[in-house]
């Protein structure tokens, strides 16, 4: 056992090849990459993209593809850690955990109560709403199926601090310039509310149950280093 701690699962595969985990997210992150390139052309002030949790959760998925790209092709390409010696593995878990735990709650809110509301638009309009609110939610959910990556309870607490200082982003935002960033959420009614106690749950629920699921079904066994590249048996 080296110093490649047992908490750090970025180079695994869970059910697949890793090579094939790889060349998944290698698409996965040119996909962002080109989506997020889109949206700021669609929208150039690029500072007021930062007012909706959608775009919360399409950098934490295109930061931990980055991230976890560059580790998984240095270690195929020289067969050891490069870049995860000491904590920056640590961050790329965290980018994990926060963009799962966000984006499933993004998609169930987006398309269940605000797309109606926003109706009709153009094929230009729509064609960003599905990469940012179900093309990034499809990448994180394939992608937490077959890594083997742990969610780990203490990070819950990370969650929460997010969760409200977004809500405090919106609040501010809306109470202040008295425009709405989501339909319905004017902070001065009491749907609004309810919508922020709905997505907390949600988000809650999310983490929680990839919780159960990682620690049911994930990363059972001790790491050695035999076990790192390939697929777990």
């Amino acid at each position: 056992m080296n110093e490649y701690s047992n908490e750090n699962r970025v180079n695994r595969a869970n059910r697949i090849k890793f090579e094939q985990l790889l060349a998944f997210r290698c698409f996965a992150l040119a996909y962002m990459t080109a989506s997020l390139v889109q949206l700021h052309y669609y929208n150039q002030q690029f500072d007021q993209n930062f007012i909706f949790l959608t775009i919360w959760g399409a950098y934490s998925v295109y930061c931990y593809f980055g991230l976890v790209t560059i580790e998984n092709i240095s270690y195929l390409k020289n067969n050891e850690i490069q870049f995860f010696h000491d904590n920056l593995w640590k961050i790329t878990q965290l980018l994990y955990t926060i963009a799962f735990s966000l984006e499933v709650p993004i998609f169930f809110m987006f398309w269940g109560y605000i797309f109606p509301q926003i109706l009709p638009m153009d094929i230009s309009f729509l064609i960003l709403n599905i990469n940012v609110h179900a093309i990034s939610v499809i990448f994180i959910v394939v992608d937490f199926i077959f890594n083997d990556i742990k969610i780990h309870r203490k990070h819950f607490i990370v969650l929460v601090i997010l969760a409200i200082m977004y809500l405090f982003v919106n609040l501010g935002y809306v109470l202040i310039t008295d425009k709405v960033i989501y339909p319905g959420i004017t902070w001065k009614n009491l749907i609004s509310y309810l919508l922020g106690i709905v997505t907390m749950g949600l988000v809650s629920g999310t983490f929680w149950m990839g919780v159960y699921y990682t620690e049911k079904y994930k990363g059972t066994e001790e790491i050695s280093d035999c076990k790192l590249l390939g697929q777990i048996e």
